[in-house]
């Protein structure tokens, strides 16, 4: 069972967000969650393309359409640096690869994924709201 470092498992993460992962193998998989079980979620792997735009297809996103693609001259990286330090993702100027803004689970979190494109793909996922559970279920 994989735990963010204050001991939350993926399991109740996931749970929690109404997020999975994409049904194919990933690799790289780590996650984090800040505070515990609260606003926000962030997770990172690497997966085949196919298994890749599956999940995007999931939560409402067009992975042949990105709502913005990279590299763009005028943007650094689609997140904040300090962000992107914490969770050891990387920026490469020149990599290609799209960023999905309206990422939606069942419970309506909502999430952007940011996914360098190749055969296998490195997608990194931060929360932007936490959503809530329907209470009819």
């Amino acid at each position: 069972m994989r735990r963010s470092e204050d001991g939350v498992s993926w399991e109740e993460a996931s749970a929690r967000f109404q997020m999975t992962l994409p049904s194919c193998p990933v690799r790289e998989f780590h996650f984090d969650v800040q505070p515990r079980l609260t606003e926000r979620l962030a997770f990172a792997f690497v997966a085949p393309k196919s298994g890749v735009d599956d999940c995007l297809r999931k939560y409402g996103a067009d992975p042949a359409n990105p709502n913005l693609r990279w590299p763009i001259d005028e943007f650094g990286p689609p997140f904040d640096l300090a962000e992107m330090r914490q969770f050891g993702w990387t920026y490469e100027p020149k990599a290609k690869a799209g960023l999905y803004t309206h990422l939606e689970t069942p419970y309506h979190a909502t999430f952007e994924a940011f996914v360098k494109a190749g055969a296998e793909e490195t997608v990194y996922v931060h929360s932007l709201t936490s959503g809530f559970p329907d209470p009819s279920r």
